[in-house]
């Protein structure tokens, strides 16, 4: 029986970033949108639950933060503050194409890159390593010619990947190429199989080419992709079985997204899993993303806080060699423990007590 702390009836998720909520056929808040309107924040009651990390703490968890343009510089600044408060160790970001891209050009021919936009990427890694965190950074944008071959598209991406990679790789833990593409194309975004083997095959041949490109600058950086996670059942693991399966020789790490939302059984699944998946493949495994969405359609921010508490005691006891929650506060929908102005929502509130800052 799944085991769930919330009350029968509600509606079990809209979204879990932008590429869940189209695999879901669900609306997200995208790039360009207005900000959703943030749930109010109660006061915290006795009831709020109380994570108990296993020895090490907070350290290898982190969170998903907004991208590090010139128009959020400060509020970049202030999501890494708050991941400090928070207590974690890892700040996880994207490197947006549309920005530091001036122009493609065209097929065969160089790229121009956008010189004052690399300037934020690359002060933005400077600042969360200030910070003493760790960073993973996505590099998810590709090149929108979707006539070019996979050869000339290939030769095009290796540009771009060698153009960031100088700016920034010295200073870079994991870096992300693409986005769940073992569920939406590399290229197009088009829903795919991963059960497609042609497909997979050509996913990890440009998964190894940028991984060539970007060791040829940062030997140390950990390349990997992420693989797309919810639901966590049965049939989830067996589709990541095929990506690892497929991906994994192109990869120096293991990651997965992972919504469990308050099922104890599909977070235990999850624990179980990254354990299987270290063990068959010698890699480390990475939580790409985790986390619950509060909306008076989904969830409270009691279920919220109640979600973390699981997460943190199932996952500071796993394998799991980096945890990113999805996210800080509410910027791509509102799967934040902060609101879009900063406070905290009653999982942020637990996560600063827990650190010793509330």
């Amino acid at each position: 029986m799944r085991e769930r702390a919330i009350s029968a009836g509600r509606r079990p998720l809209l979204l879990g970033g932008a590429s869940l909520a189209a695999a879901l056929g669900l609306a997200a808040c995208g790039d360009g949108a207005p900000d959703p309107e943030p749930t109010s924040s109660a006061t915290p009651t006795p009831e709020l639950p109380e994570p108990h990390p296993a020895e090490g703490g907070l350290a290898r968890f982190g969170f998903h933060l907004g991208a590090p343009t010139a128009a959020r510089h400060d509020r970049f600044r202030e999501d890494l503050a708050s991941v400090g408060r928070l207590g974690m160790g890892w700040a996880r970001f994207a490197v947006l194409g549309r920005d530091v891209v001036q122009d493609w050009g065209a097929p065969g021919g160089p790229i121009r890159m956008r010189e004052s936009a690399l300037d934020m990427i690359d002060d933005a890694v400077g600042a969360a390593r200030d910070a003493g965190l760790s960073v993973y950074v996505i590099t998810n944008d590709a090149w929108s010619d979707h006539t070019a071959s996979e050869d000339v598209f290939l030769a095009k991406m290796r540009l771009y990947w060698e153009a960031v990679a100088r700016r920034i790789a010295d200073r870079v833990d994991v870096w992300q190429v693409f986005n769940e593409a073992d569920g939406s194309h590399y290229r197009t975004v088009e829903h795919v199989d991963p059960a497609d083997a042609g497909y997979m095959g050509r996913l990890a041949a440009a998964v190894g080419a940028a991984r060539d490109v970007i060791h040829g600058v940062g030997p140390d950086v950990r390349v990997t992709t992420n693989l797309f996670g919810y639901p966590v059942d049965q049939a989830m693991t067996e589709r990541w079985d095929l990506g690892i399966a497929a991906l994994a020789p192109a990869m120096d790490v293991i990651t997965l997204d992972a919504y469990p939302q308050l099922f104890t059984d599909a977070t235990q699944r999850l624990v179980d899993y990254i354990a299987r998946a270290r063990a068959t493949t010698g890699k480390e495994v990475l939580v790409g993303e985790i986390g619950l969405q509060t909306c008076p359609e989904c969830f409270s921010e009691t279920d919220q806080a109640q979600a973390y508490a699981l997460y943190i005691d199932a996952l500071s006891r796993s394998e799991a060699s980096a945890v990113l929650f999805y996210e800080l506060r509410d910027e791509d929908g509102d799967f934040g423990v902060l609101t879009a102005d900063n406070a905290p929502k009653l999982a942020g509130t637990m996560l600063l007590r827990a650190a010793g800052n509330g």
